[in-house]
């Protein structure tokens, strides 16, 4: 009788032991389920809400404006709100860099990221840090810079202009300041050439070249996406340019001459610091959709090379235009402290 008591003891407060267990475990299942229902009340975010905010760092009608400007529409139609792009010129895109920095990071600013340009300025100009910036989605990619002339100049390829410069020191020629893009680029001629020429800087990638159309100057440095209308009219011609591959027909790429003188350019989208990562989920999925978009594909065309990179493949991307920055660390400092 004493041995079945025990027993009857021990068979109780083995099965009390269970059921605590099996509350704490049911307890803990509650929790997970309201951890997992709290997680897809921040996944499913109100967003957008109002009108969306793009600035563009340079002036109307630029390689920036034209990108930002096709890319638009396609966006609102995707989003249900207004997406308004805005020109914000000065100091090279700092002062649209600084806007959108100081902005609240709720997704309703959202600026253009040029690479190498932006990275180029971040370091010899004290720009925001992109350290700090939300990648958004990459939009273009494989583009360069190229070097124009007027159409009755008599330069007729890169040859010519090599023997032009040479004979008529210092050419002028017309570009955005560097450390830009196209600024960056005619410093990378002079070097490869081994010639001095007269900038002749202007705040627009657009002003530079009407400056060439005009006679203004003899040379100019621009993005391909900004010199094709001109090209086509036959107010300048294309002389060289600076891919790594050849993708204009008929016309020397720079590298073929002078290995190793490159330069890809990119543009994509960056916000504030701190953004949500589910709002730049949906603004990403909204850019890699219209980046598919038939009818978009047609509006880019002949304008600008479609190339989307996810936030992380954007930044990464982003990041890399150091790494090229430094190749030419010299050449850029040395012009900026003369």
């Amino acid at each position: 009788m004493k041995k079945f008591l025990i027993l009857s003891i021990s068979v109780l407060m083995v099965l009390s032991v269970l059921g605590i267990i099996g509350c704490d475990a049911e307890d803990e299942d509650v929790a997970d389920n309201g951890d997992d229902e709290e997680e897809e009340q921040v996944e499913e975010i109100d967003y957008p809400t109002q009108e969306i905010l793009i600035q563009a760092g340079h002036g109307a009608g630029g390689s920036t404006d034209l990108v930002m400007r096709t890319l638009a529409p396609y966006l609102q139609d995707r989003l249900g709100e207004p997406v308004v792009v805005e020109n914000v010129p000065g100091a090279g895109g700092g002062v649209a860099a600084e806007s959108m920095f100081a902005a609240e990071p709720d997704g309703y600013t959202l600026n253009n990221l040029n690479v190498p340009s932006y990275p180029s300025r971040d370091v010899f100009e004290n720009f925001p840090s992109l350290e700090d910036a939300t990648f958004i989605h990459g939009i273009t990619g494989q583009e360069y810079p190229a070097v124009v002339v007027r159409e009755d100049s008599g330069i007729e390829d890169l040859d010519d202009l090599v023997e032009y410069v040479e004979e008529n020191e210092p050419v002028t020629y017309s570009t955005t300041n560097p450390p830009s893009n196209s600024g960056i680029s005619s410093l990378m001629f002079q070097d490869a050439v081994g010639v001095d020429m007269q900038m002749v800087p202007y705040e627009s990638g657009t002003e530079a070249i009407m400056a060439c159309v005009g006679g203004h100057t003899e040379v100019a440095f621009g993005n391909i996406v900004s010199l094709r209308t001109v090209i086509e009219e036959e107010d300048l011609k294309l002389i060289t340019y600076f891919a790594e591959e050849d993708s204009e027909e008929g016309v020397t790429r720079f590298a073929e001459k002078y290995p190793g003188y490159t330069l890809e350019t990119a543009v994509g989208l960056m916000g504030p610091p701190g953004m949500d990562d589910a709002v730049v989920e949906i603004l990403a999925d909204a850019i890699g959709d219209t980046l598919q978009d038939e009818a978009f594909l047609e509006d880019a065309e002949g304008q600008f090379n479609v190339q989307g990179r996810s936030p992380e493949e954007w930044e990464e991307f982003t990041h890399g235009a150091y790494d090229f920055l430094m190749q030419y660390e010299d050449l850029i400092l040395d012009f900026l402290e003369d």
